[in-house]
């Protein structure tokens, strides 16, 4: 694989973040550009306890049920070490792991595993399934790009009120849904199999969450990755302290997301979390559906139930029912760090945004925010694609910057008649005359002078109107060429946006197998500061 880096600028928070940390250094706790860093996470993290024994008891019973490889096992024997520390990462169960930064996001925990364990940290890699999740329709379509390279969603169906999506089962739905999907994905040689086996793994899973996780550790197997699942109960159980200081802390909790508002707002970048004080940083799970906890002047309420609750009655649930508390996008980071030993976190740059917010909400809970990691960035550059660059002379960062131009650019290049230098030509000599004509005429009468400027104004209608015409047909002459460009765009830059944001790793797998993943791992990328273009 051919391998180019390239740089992409970001929100300012995120390009300060990866190229000149001390602009934002107020805001997190570790440069993550530092080595240094890693040895002073390490040293903080052998001074806490975790329940370790618990957690691994936990994984290895969902490990195994999910089909996990024996080195995934062996790295959860590890990690009852008090010497081992995890990089982490998370992402929602989207269907069929969603868009690729998915993936991208599990290669990133892997190599820089690897990376700290040569350095003499012992580390293992793992990735946190946010299946409590209940925004359905965030993760319900699959992106992709049909045989015409014309972008198809399929997206799967279902009457879903507020439940988790680790908790949906919509069994019917998943096969309507495979069925689509293989229609309206192009062929190839190994695709039969492939989606033999999604549909094999979809049957023998309880819900979209275990479906989510057998085709990540299918696809990620023998790298050792730990698969947790967020809605385990045995693993809400082991949080229920923490669930209880969250709501004792709540008001803390929002005044530091003020606080951090403002700050945030005064260095001049945008707050990614607003806070409002009816708010309280925890969601209850009801009659299998998730409902955010609300404060009100006499308690607290189940929004959307619009059920109230006493003080004593949400610490009477927490207590017997933790596996029913869920976490919100504030509370969930130090959920998963008072369970994990934490020595690096890889998000993408929403989740870096996110987590300039919560510095001091951490030490709120004695606790210090982890290295935040970016995860790698990455275009899948196919040969088709690449041998399109090569002919017309360009490159992917033009297809994300300039694509419209580019276009036009082309067109104007293919316009042998030149058209729209003609027009105006013709425009810019007739136009003087005819208007000093005008002028002649209203010596005659001055009737002429309003009578001119109609007729003047009809005729260059028409003239504006056979330009149009005429470069309609030379757009429809150049098809071949727009439909050349236009495949690049859909490519590389499908929707406006980056691929890994869009697209999903199927329709390559279809193609390439699974050893694709492999091949991406053996790169060894981890640099945040680069967008790598990989060329298949």
């Amino acid at each position: 694989m051919k391998v180019e880096q390239i740089r992409i600028s970001e929100r300012p928070l995120i390009d300060a973040y990866r190229d000149n940390f001390l602009q934002v250094k107020d805001f997190f706790e570790y440069n993550p550009n530092d080595v240094n860093s890693f040895v002073q996470r390490y040293q903080y993290l052998q001074k806490r306890n975790f329940q370790r024994e618990s957690v691994v008891n936990v994984l290895i019973e969902y490990n195994q049920r999910i089909g996990a490889s024996q080195k995934t096992l062996a790295n959860l024997n590890k990690l009852i070490s008090p010497d081992t520390v995890v990089v982490i990462t998370g992402q929602q169960a989207g269907v069929l792991t969603g868009p690729l930064y998915t993936i991208y996001k599990a290669l990133t925990v892997i190599t820089l595993t690897e990376d700290l364990n040569a350095k003499g940290i012992p580390t293992v890699p793992v990735f946190w399934i946010a299946s409590e999740d209940h925004d359905f329709q965030e993760i319900a379509g699959v992106y992709f790009l049909n045989r015409e390279h014309a972008e198809v969603e399929v997206k799967l169906q279902g009457m879903v009120n507020r439940q988790p999506i680790g908790r949906l089962k919509l069994e019917s739905e998943v096969q309507k849904f495979l069925v689509e999907f293989n229609e309206a994905t192009p062929d190839t040689d190994f695709k039969s199999d492939i989606m033999k086996r999604i549909k094999d793994m979809a049957e023998g899973s309880q819900d979209l969450g275990e479906w989510f996780a057998r085709i990540m550790a299918w696809l990620m197997e023998d790298t050792g990755i730990i698969f947790v699942d967020s809605l385990d109960p045995h693993l809400r159980k082991l949080g229920q302290d923490f669930f209880l200081q969250v709501l004792e802390k709540n008001d803390q909790i929002t005044h530091c997301l003020s606080e951090s508002e403002e700050m945030l707002r005064t260095a001049g970048y945008p707050a990614q979390i607003h806070k409002t004080d009816n708010q309280v940083h925890l969601f209850l799970i009801k009659n299998d559906a998730r409902y955010p906890l609300d404060l009100t002047d006499s308690g607290y309420l189940l929004r959307g139930l619009e059920e109230g609750m006493t003080r004593e009655e949400v610490v009477n649930w927490i207590k017997t029912s933790p596996e029913s508390i869920s976490t919100n996008v504030v509370t969930r980071p130090l959920f998963q760090d008072v369970i994990f030993p934490t020595i690096a976190y890889i998000g993408g740059p929403g989740e870096t945004a996110y987590y300039s917010q919560f510095k001091e909400i951490y030490r709120l809970f004695d606790m210090e925010m982890p290295i935040i990691y970016p995860r790698i960035s990455i275009t899948l550059i196919e040969s088709s694609i690449a041998r399109s660059l090569q002919k017309y002379e360009l490159n992917p960062q033009q297809i994300f910057q300039e694509f419209d131009n580019i276009r036009e650019d082309f067109l104007a290049e293919a316009d042998e008649l030149q058209l729209k230098d003609r027009f105006n030509q013709i425009k810019g000599l007739f136009i003087p005359e005819y208007q000093k004509l005008i002028k002649e005429l209203t010596l005659l009468d001055g009737k002429f002078k309003n009578l001119g400027s109609q007729n003047l104004q009809r005729i260059i209608e028409e003239i504006n109107y056979l330009e149009e015409k005429a470069y309609h047909q030379h757009r429809k002459n150049s098809e071949i060429l727009l439909r050349q460009l236009d495949k690049l765009k859909m490519n590389l830059y499908p929707n406006d946006i980056l691929q890994e944001r869009r697209l999903n790793i199927l329709p390559y797998i279809f193609k390439y197998q699974s050893k694709l993943i492999k091949e991406l791992k053996d790169l060894n990328l981890l640099s945040g500061n680069y967008h790598y273009l990989i060329y298949l």
